[in-house]
């Protein structure tokens, strides 16, 4: 598995029906991450997954990632993620042209 992208404050991503993102991860200055998760196209299933695993982890692909709370959603879902490591988009779609939009926002813990 590869890293998408390492982030601090913001960033918006898509992922496209059965995909599943690369890992996003955070600076270790963010403590609190607020994920929108939204579906364009009116509908789609999807999932949030977070993991504190390491960043060669990640990369080797052995990283432990665990299902956020809400488990898998249908409809536009906020929520909060404290401190993870980083974070992926499980796009649970069977059908082809549903696409998830994920909005993130990390919080600076000082």
């Amino acid at each position: 598995m590869a890293v998408l992208e390492k982030i601090r404050t913001q960033g918006k991503f898509t992922v496209e029906s059965g995909d599943t993102s690369d890992a996003i991860e955070f600076f270790d200055d963010i403590s609190i991450v607020l994920v929108t998760v939204s579906f364009p196209e009116g509908t789609g299933t999807a999932k949030i997954q977070t993991s504190n695993s390491l960043h060669d982890d990640l990369v080797a692909g052995t990283g432990v990632w665990v299902d956020w709370p809400n488990g898998s959603i249908t409809e536009t879902t906020q929520d909060w993620c404290y401190a993870p490591n980083a974070l992926r988009i499980v796009n649970e779609s069977t059908e082809s042209d549903e696409t998830v939009l994920v909005e993130i926002r990390g919080n600076y813990s000082k």
